[in-house]
């Protein structure tokens, strides 16, 4: 067996779904549902992605945001940027 000289980097990838063109916004899935259309996410968070997966019958929609590294973890709070957008 070959050894191995260096460790591969761990990242975290987030992913927020889209429900009836919305984007379910953390801890505030239940009223801030209809708050931010993905065109409002891919805006106010660069470097986020839509991604489409699934079949011709069910299709699933996500926003993916920006990767993050294990030690130097996000360049920003995503998450508190979105409930800032929304109102929460």
């Amino acid at each position: 067996m070959a050894a191995v000289d260096t460790l591969t980097p761990i990242t975290f990838k987030r992913q927020l779904a889209i429900v009836n063109k919305f984007v379910e916004i953390p801890d505030g899935q239940q009223t801030l549902r209809t708050k931010l259309t993905a065109a409002d996410v891919l805006t106010l968070i660069p470097g986020a992605e839509y991604e489409k997966l699934g079949t011709l019958q069910r299709d699933q929609r996500w926003i993916v945001l920006p990767e993050e590294g294990r030690l130097s973890g996000p360049s920003a709070d995503y998450y508190q940027i979105l409930r800032d957008a929304a109102g929460l």
